[in-house]
């Protein structure tokens, strides 16, 4: 019993020292090499264009929707400016500035079409429409090497209401859930960024054929 206790000790402080050889072998941390928190900057918004995108409560459009002959209006209910990341970077230490600008459509009685918010940067101009129960978001971008221009088709000159606009983008259709359940209609938003929302144009998911067409007769933009 006594030679295997000795035996038992021994071989337990060769593991000790060996323990403490391996941890002694082992490198100090350089705190130099370790990463450091980056510092955050925000990039304001320099495209001329987009520059002018920037509707103050006040501003308004007026439309006439052509299938129905009924008016409407949209309004700027708020404007507000952020920093964030815009598509295809969504993180990182630099940000650019955003305007964020709400609107309600004062007569639509779909709440999914009702309320919208476009978050302009340089380049890019994202339209949100959301109710409860759905948020759509549509990158609608104004350069034509971003990764997101499947959803936004330029048109270099756009005729509405005797007035030609240039560079107009035309957005991917977007289906809306209201209650649980598509609505059976899908919605283009027709935007450009001097003048913002120029048509609102809604066709039928079942039969293809035009719902509403809201084409922009007015307007009474503050900056």
């Amino acid at each position: 019993m006594k030679t295997r206790s000795i035996l038992f000790g021994f071989c337990s402080l060769i593991a000790l020292i060996g323990c403490k050889k391996k941890q002694s072998t082992q490198e100090p941390i350089n705190l130099a090499l370790a990463p450091t928190p980056c510092v955050e900057t925000v990039s304001p918004v320099t495209d001329p264009v987009m520059v002018q995108c920037k509707f103050k409560p006040g501003s308004f459009w007026v439309y006439k929707d052509e299938v129905t002959g009924s008016f409407d209006t949209l309004i700027v209910s708020s404007f507000s400016l952020r920093a964030g990341y815009t598509p295809p970077v969504f993180e990182g230490c630099e940000k650019v500035e955003i305007h964020v600008m709400s609107m309600i459509m004062k007569n639509e009685s779909v709440q999914a079409f009702k309320e919208f918010r476009y978050s302009v940067s340089d380049g890019v101009v994202l339209l949100e429409s959301s109710n409860l129960n759905h948020t759509n978001v549509i990158p609608m971008v104004f350069r034509k090497t971003n990764v997101f221009d499947q959803n936004c088709v330029i048109i270099d000159s756009m005729l509405i209401n005797s007035q030609y606009y240039k560079t107009v983008c035309r957005s991917a259709p977007v289906e809306f859930i209201v209650n649980e359940r598509f609505i059976d209609n899908n919605q283009v938003t027709y935007f450009n960024a001097e003048f913002g929302p120029l048509q609102f144009e809604r066709h039928s998911r079942e039969t293809g054929k035009f719902t509403s067409n809201k084409i922009l007769i007015e307007k009474h933009l503050i900056r």
